[in-house]
């Protein structure tokens, strides 16, 4: 029966704690300790079992995030979610698998809310649980379960326009012809052919964590961005190999330097004349590490 369990909800139970967490290895841990635990259940006392594992996936979540809370607060810097990197050359998987992954911008605007409102937002919004099921998971009324799931719609809402849910083939064609320029753009530090895809409001945001050279702070608007963009090519941020890769279902961008992931590239894209409203920059080398050896 184990193996069943793990074999049915393995794969869901991970993308709840990846959204939960912004973590791949934290994840997995998650996961390991929810069915690890399973042993110890007396399966007769389980109504739901898919109930029962969200439910004790969503609370390990929550317990794991109060603990490290101070911890993320002394983080150097913006703190990004860990990408996870799908294929090498830009080729998109199959359309069942690809709706599978966790979009990158969506798991951004996740981690702007507070644990609690994450849990419910993932709860009611992507997993479609009532609010009875959903009351009864966190042991909450279900007065309270709607007020703090309002208040966690409002801020998504406010955040960003919801992204693109997926990449068909002509939206995929755009995303890839912009990467390709992008790419160019930013190896040479001609930038200027990039305004055409950027919103007027475009956000540009670093991870280093510390532990490599990134911006301290978010940077606003288009002028700005294009200007950064062209400082660091000067500093040799860039130089290297870049490719286009997909991360997180969607295309972006990874750059090597002797087989090493040394930079992952998000974008939020928004499907109208100015696609792109956030660039995402991962370059804490401890959110790159699943990434190493990469073969091209």
């Amino acid at each position: 029966m184990l193996e069943e369990f793990y074999s049915d909800y393995k794969g869901q139970l991970f993308r709840i704690a990846y959204r939960m967490l912004g973590s791949v290895a934290d994840a997995e841990d998650i996961v390991h300790d929810v069915f690890v635990g399973l042993s110890r259940q007396d399966w007769n006392q389980v109504v739901s079992p898919k109930s029962y594992l969200v439910k004790t996936t969503i609370n390990r979540c929550l317990n794991l995030l109060q603990s490290g809370a101070r911890q993320k607060e002394q983080y150097v810097g913006p703190w990004l979610p860990e990408p996870i990197l799908d294929s090498i050359d830009g080729q998109p998987e199959e359309k069942a698998e690809r709706d599978e992954r966790v979009r990158y911008a969506l798991l951004v605007m996740l981690q702007t809310l507070s644990p609690q409102e994450r849990a419910l937002f993932i709860l009611k919004d992507i997993l479609g649980y009532s609010y009875p099921e959903i009351a009864g998971m966190l042991e909450r009324t279900e007065s309270n379960c709607r007020k703090i799931f309002s208040r966690a719609k409002q801020k998504m809402n406010q955040a960003a326009p919801e992204p693109a849910e997926g990449l068909e083939e002509e939206s995929g064609e755009v995303a890839a012809f912009f990467v390709k320029q992008f790419i160019h753009a930013v190896q040479t530090g001609d930038v200027q052919g990039l305004v055409k895809h950027l919103r007027e409001e475009v956000t540009l945001i670093t991870d280093g964590g510390g532990k490599t050279k990134a911006a301290y702070r978010p940077i606003f608007g288009m002028d700005r961005v294009l200007a950064f963009l062209r400082g660091v090519k000067t500093k040799g941020t860039f130089d290297g190999e870049m490719a286009a890769v997909h991360l997180n279902g969607e295309v972006g961008v990874l750059l090597t330097r002797q087989w090493r992931a040394v930079l992952a590239i998000c974008f939020h894209w928004e499907p109208r004349s100015r696609p792109i409203l956030n660039i995402y920059m991962v370059m804490n080398p401890d959110k790159l590490r699943r990434f190493q050896e990469i073969k091209h």
